[in-house]
């Protein structure tokens, strides 16, 4: 669960798929270069940082804005 600038949100990503749409809907596809994103393993490993990182960019806008971009990257994600 993450906060927005105004609301909840939670997003479902497991594939190595999945987190591709999602670091490319947030225009940061090259994260996933840096070995602490780079693996399903170091992402679990690291996963406090990788949480902080999601968190920074979804305060930086709105619930509706965040659903809209990422249901239209099929990345699964909901309101809470």
């Amino acid at each position: 669960m993450f906060t927005t600038r105004d609301g909840l949100i939670q997003i479902a990503v497991i594939s190595q798929n999945q987190v591709k749409k999602l670091f490319k809907a947030l225009s940061t596809d090259d994260s996933l270069e840096q070995p602490k994103f780079k693996t399903e393993a170091a992402r679990v490993e690291y996963s406090d940082h990788v949480r902080e990182f999601m968190a920074d960019i979804f305060k930086t806008n709105t619930t509706h804005h965040w659903t809209a971009k990422l249901r239209e990257a099929r990345v699964p994600i909901e309101e809470i």
